[in-house]
């Protein structure tokens, strides 16, 4: 506004907000994408709760954006007891879920397994989307990085590209 690049009109305003609206949202994440950094100097805070109900709560939340994309979220309705960080785990999926109905196109399905073995617990989540190109994988853990930033619209719907990265912080800790 004040170097004359925006009227203080209501066209201009609504840039303004909408620049804001986004600039927060970068920085909600970054703050996220720290505090979970810093988690790595204290122990999580485990509890005991039923993973499958999580799963399924998450899911929900999803249900218009999947109905939308003809997409389908699967797995074992079973309960699953876990003793996790709860709101680590729910970041983590809900990176997962996101990340699923921005990028892996219509007519596609995630599949969630999982297994506990010696005390370590191993989730797997696979879909049947589009993929990363092959000699891009080496990137997605890389904090910012963004495959191809024109397959999934506005900044708002695309993210910063810390997702993947975070994925990876959550399940270290």
């Amino acid at each position: 506004v004040e170097d004359g690049v925006v009227a203080l009109d209501e066209k201009g305003m609504g840039i303004v907000l909408s620049e804001l609206d986004r600039l927060l949202l970068i920085t909600d994440s970054i703050m996220q994408y720290e505090k979970i950094e810093a988690l790595k100097e204290r122990n999580a805070s485990k509890i005991i709760f039923d993973f499958t109900e999580v799963l399924s709560r998450l899911r929900d939340e999803y249900l218009p954006v999947l109905a939308r994309n003809s997409q389908i979220i699967a797995f074992d309705e079973l309960p699953f007891l876990v003793f996790l960080e709860k709101d680590l785990i729910i970041q983590l999926i809900h990176n997962v879920f996101s990340n699923f109905t921005k990028y892996a196109g219509s007519n596609t399905h995630l599949s969630i397994q999982w297994s506990l073995k010696a005390r370590k617990l191993t989730i797997l989540f696979e879909d049947d989307g589009k993929g990363v190109a092959k000699e891009n994988v080496k990137y997605l853990r890389e904090k910012f990085y963004q495959e191809d930033t024109g397959r999934s619209g506005s900044q708002s719907h695309r993210g910063i590209g810390i997702g993947v990265s975070l994925i990876e912080k959550i399940a270290k800790i």
